[in-house]
């Protein structure tokens, strides 16, 4: 794997007023460079409270750095709740980065965390997904009820493994099957791939987002099967940047792939001009530096994964069709982060009005 340009993480350093798939986006450079140094103070103070504690003076810090910005910016009306907003999520990170028990879901293995389950485990899901196709349905839930023996084997086999790294309890999974057809679906994800093939790659909002993927049936490369970049959950995050990107992608409803979106991010300041939507941000360089992975496989292959650091994409199928069952895990344990992170976010909005 070809190690990040100057300690830059290659999926979250955006330059789009140089990127020729932004040319048709106006960029408004008036708070350019405002932000740049706080930026990495603010990181700086974010990683001394993971390493440390003091989340409280961080919070502190943040809000006078925040305070001090929107006193200086030309454009205070879009910054505001980007800062805000970004905090809370700061906050959540703190949360979950200061629990986990090591640096990565799967450290010193491959970006995939693999098993093979029995076909018999997955038949009731088969069937399933058999009537979603007939009745041309993309996506429904599961009760795992009906799989019981998926159901204990997902507790036993793949619950401790997650418990054991986010260090609270992982309880209760809930499931979902995915069927996508060329022919059926195709329209739906053509947006994502009108600049260059990597358009759809991007990053899970959640901290907690440990899918668990099982192929009902054979997936090769025609099914559109999942793609991840090898070792992208290793690649050292700014979680500042990250915080903002996030923001302007899920908090204000930002969706770079459409064309009055993309003007809207043009009228933000350089480091909030990004979103988890990385492929659509990056343009195609990143990827082809980098190896992109196809995670191609008989039915009853699962792959674990750690949705919020790697860089990845749900297959969508070039001629055939593909059906999955989606996995992930309930954390009660977050209710605290979840209420720190909402308390936060109404303390910074007291302190900018």
């Amino acid at each position: 794997m070809e190690a990040p340009i100057s300690g830059k993480h290659p999926f979250q350093q955006f330059n789009l007023p140089d990127d020729p798939y932004w040319k048709d986006v106006t960029f408004d450079p008036r708070d350019d460079g405002l932000f740049s140094g706080e930026v990495e103070e603010l990181e700086a103070l974010f990683q001394r409270a993971v390493r440390e504690g003091g989340l409280l003076g961080f919070i502190r810090s943040y809000a006078a750095i925040a305070k001090r910005l929107l006193k200086k910016s030309l454009g205070p009306e879009i910054v505001r709740p980007v800062l805000i907003n970004a905090l809370g999520r700061l906050v959540t990170y703190h949360y979950f980065l200061t629990r986990r028990t090591r640096s990565n879901l799967n450290e010193n293995i491959p970006s995939l965390r693999g098993w093979t389950v029995e076909p018999r485990m997955i038949e009731a899901a088969r069937e399933q997904a058999a009537r979603m196709e007939r009745e041309g349905v993309a996506v429904e839930d599961v009760d795992l009820e009906k799989l019981p023996e998926l159901k204990n084997w997902l507790m036993d086999t793949v619950r401790p493994v997650i418990s054991g790294y986010v260090g609270i309890a992982a309880i209760k999974p809930w499931a979902q099957i995915r069927y996508a057809d060329a022919a059926t679906h195709g329209d739906g994800w053509q947006n994502y791939y009108k600049q260059h093939p990597y358009g759809y790659f991007h990053f899970d909002e959640f901290c907690y987002s440990i899918p668990t993927i099982i192929y009902l049936e054979d997936v090769d490369e025609e099914c559109g099967p999942f793609s991840y970049v090898e070792g992208g959950d290793k690649m050292k995050q700014n979680y500042v940047l990250r915080a903002f990107h996030q923001a302007v992608g899920h908090d204000m409803a930002i969706n770079p792939v459409l064309d009055e979106d993309r003007q809207a991010i043009g009228k933000f300041p350089d480091v909030f001009r990004g979103t988890d939507l990385v492929g659509t941000m990056t343009g195609p360089a990143p990827f082809e530096n980098h190896e992109v992975k196809l995670a191609t496989g008989k039915a009853g292959q699962v792959s674990m994964f750690e949705g919020f650091m790697l860089p990845h994409a749900g297959g969508h199928p070039k001629t055939k069709s593909r059906k999955a069952l989606f996995v992930a895990f309930r954390y009660p344990g977050k209710r605290i982060g979840d209420w720190s992170s909402m308390m936060a976010e109404k303390y910074l909005s007291f302190v900018l009005s």
